[in-house]
């Protein structure tokens, strides 16, 4: 029946000839490591698609950046926040969560990136591991310019872009929650902060257009040093830290429309 026509168990036994189940992450560097064994044209194919290199800048080292050569580029995150997060803010803290004498990494990336969130945390109090539950936001279109070698003139115009787009959403935030309070503060004769409150108003307007401006920019830049990576596939974890399901969300191959 469909059940067994679809059941890919004996397909998952015979790559990973062993009864217990690999995460993803682990599955994936399988699948990897036997195409990149296979034939010939099938293992260059893949080192052209998968493989970069990371850059380790190095301090008080004669050397400093060290290039390490990654046959498949995986890029592993931890999601350690409890509040909302972006996709590219994993990014940026991934470039200096770094320890010992190195200051901060980058990467030569390939054409197709695979991104990694740990989630999995151990809990001291239980002493077992627990499943971190933070929502985390991701665009249909990354601008990787955080990856990068920092110090490329070429990547100059990103990052001042971006260090403006910063400031401007902090004080984006800074002028909703500022908003946010007057009007509750709003009394009897709401017409006494009518001027305040437009004023804030506006204010937010002109900061929403200079963002939107940047991200422009941003993007404009980003496509052409090849820095634009299109969403192709998701893959989610439904479950605890020792049992759960996959379920894989992929990109239609046909044109929308």
């Amino acid at each position: 029946g469909l059940p067994g026509a679809i059941d890919a168990g004996d397909l998952y036994r015979t790559i990973f000839r062993r009864s217990e189940e690999a995460d993803v992450a682990e599955q994936m560097q399988r699948l990897f490591a036997l195409a990149t064994g296979g034939p010939g044209p099938l293992k260059e194919v893949c080192r052209e698609l998968f493989s970069g290199d990371m850059y380790e800048r190095q301090r008080n080292d004669p050397v400093p950046v060290r290039r390490v050569p990654l046959d498949f580029c995986q890029l592993d995150l931890c999601v350690s926040e409890v509040g909302g997060l972006s996709l590219e803010d994993l990014l940026d803290e991934h470039t200096r969560d770094v320890q010992g004498n190195i200051e901060g990494r980058s990467y030569r990336l390939p054409p197709v990136l695979w991104l990694n969130l740990d989630r999995f945390v151990f809990d001291r109090e239980s002493g077992r591991g627990r499943k971190h539950k933070a929502r985390l936001t991701f665009p249909d279109v990354l601008n990787l310019w955080m990856l990068v070698p920092p110090d490329e003139p070429w990547v100059q115009p990103l990052r001042r872009c971006a260090a403006q787009r910063a400031e401007l959403l902090a004080a984006l935030a800074a002028n909703r929650a500022e908003l946010a309070a007057q009007s509750a503060a709003v009394g009897e004769r709401p017409e006494d902060a009518e001027e305040s409150l437009m004023g804030l108003v506006e204010v937010q307007e002109a900061l929403s257009d200079e963002i939107l401006q940047l991200e422009e920019q941003l993007a404009q830049h980003g496509a052409e040093q090849e820095l634009l990576y299109q969403l192709q596939a998701v893959i989610v974890h439904q479950g605890r830290v020792d049992t759960g399901h996959y379920f894989a969300y992929t990109r239609s191959p046909m044109e929308r429309g």
